[in-house]
């Protein structure tokens, strides 16, 4: 019969509408909850801008942009960090390379850092 689905490609669905949510707006929400972990319990620092490279990715029509920086905590032990987030085209030019930007981090995973708005 024409139209009816079985059970086994009703599984095979929502397998594969899992994997494909899952690639695509997974990495987004995984950063979207670690940024906010940081954001809230991080250590302040300085950081200035390298570079901004567009993914193709978008988010709601935003742009995801991996951002790296170069950190400066407060002992002035500098470091390299990347983000990876979705940017408002309006915010785009405030991150350019060569900007100042304050920041967060995670002081037991130094990797883990968010830019604060």
């Amino acid at each position: 019969m024409a139209g009816k689905t079985t059970a086994s490609e009703n599984i095979i669905f929502i397998v594969i509408l899992a994997v494909v949510l899952g690639v695509t707006v997974g990495p987004i929400v995984w950063n979207h909850f670690k940024r906010g972990a940081v954001i809230s319990k991080g250590v302040d620092a300085v950081a200035k801008i390298i570079s901004v490279t567009d993914t193709g990715r978008r988010h709601n029509t935003n742009p995801v942009v991996t951002i790296k920086l170069i950190v400066t905590p407060e002992d002035g032990k500098e470091y390299n960090a990347e983000i990876t987030m979705p940017v408002s085209p309006v915010k785009l030019t405030d991150y350019k390379p060569g900007a100042e930007v304050k920041v967060k981090y995670d002081a037991q995973k130094k990797e883990d850092v968010a830019i604060v708005e």
